[in-house]
């Protein structure tokens, strides 16, 4: 049986615990404290057990100057016990077809594309991480280092318009993203000049590592003085940029690996093509006629 709304937040809990295990128990806890929307969840029931879950939140992009709205699927479970008997597929198609009524298209980011792919999604970007190493850099900073997130989403908004076709989250949307982030043991670093933020990083420093997960910059000297004030608290910096990103430009890199793919799925092609006046029918296709994609955060 398919229900829109859990029936109690513990059993959503609880099967995110059982199946989710590239996330810690803390973590799972700090997600549902932050990010768990039970009016966006779907739910997959055998009689009381809860066996799959899919959150899938309405958005909006921007598209070719419109403004539209999407979805987009922020988390998708199944508990171990119930895998491979096609409760998820059953979930999906559900999913999918609510979304038909509503809006064009749904997006996914995943590092687990292939379980979307046979449901008609379509890679239309992917995100990648890469080292740089502190002796590569000059570790010289030349803007005022803050560690805070505060008036961040301003910059947020800047950045976004230089891409297309990428989550638009909302004030209240991102200051929640922010806070999951803290939650989850990740620092703060913004970088001003003349008074005007311009870079904003979102990092963790373990074993002489930064971990960078987000960046948001206006200019290159922004970037490298984010850069060069990570290098001198760790030896070695992994970034996770879009695959658009030439950051290799004004820095050398190392070992870029995929890390996750961006995923669309058209909700009501002929709709799809009457708005946008357009003949193609392959999403690869048509978003790569667009600007660069950006969904990291």
């Amino acid at each position: 049986m398919i229900e829109h709304h859990p029936r109690n937040k513990a059993e959503v809990q609880t099967l995110l615990e059982k199946a989710l295990l590239h996330m810690t128990s803390e973590q799972i806890q700090h997600w549902m404290l932050f990010q768990f929307q039970p009016e966006d969840m779907y739910c997959f029931y055998i009689e009381e057990q809860l066996v799959s879950v899919i959150q899938m939140e309405s958005h909006a992009v921007c598209i070719q100057g419109k403004k539209v709205a999407v979805n987009q699927i922020t988390m998708a479970a199944t508990h171990p016990d119930y895998q491979q008997k096609g409760h998820f597929s059953t979930l999906l198609k559900a999913c999918l077809e609510q979304a038909s009524y509503t809006t064009f298209f749904t997006f996914c980011t995943t590092n687990f594309p292939l379980l979307f792919l046979h449901h008609g999604f379509e890679r239309i970007s992917t995100s990648k991480r890469v080292q740089i190493q502190a002796k590569d850099l000059s570790q010289k900073v030349y803007g005022t280092i803050l560690h805070s997130n505060k008036d961040t989403y301003e910059l947020y908004q800047k950045f976004l318009s230089y891409f297309e076709a990428s989550i638009l989250y909302t004030k209240e949307e991102w200051e929640q993203k922010l806070a999951y982030a803290t939650a989850n043991r990740y620092q703060a670093l913004t970088i001003k000049e003349n008074d005007e933020l311009r870079a904003f990083f979102l990092y963790q420093i373990k074993d002489h590592r930064a971990y960078v997960e987000t960046c948001i910059y206006l200019d290159s000297l922004a970037l490298l003085d984010g850069l060069n004030y990570l290098a001198q608290q760790s030896e070695t910096i992994l970034c996770t940029i879009g695959q658009d990103e030439r950051i290799e430009k004004i820095v050398p890199i190392h070992y870029p690996r995929q890390k996750d793919s961006i995923l669309v799925h058209c909700n009501d092609s002929k709709s799809f093509k009457r708005y946008f006046a357009t003949k193609k029918t392959n999403m690869t296709e048509f978003f790569d006629a667009l600007n660069p994609i950006w969904n990291n955060i």
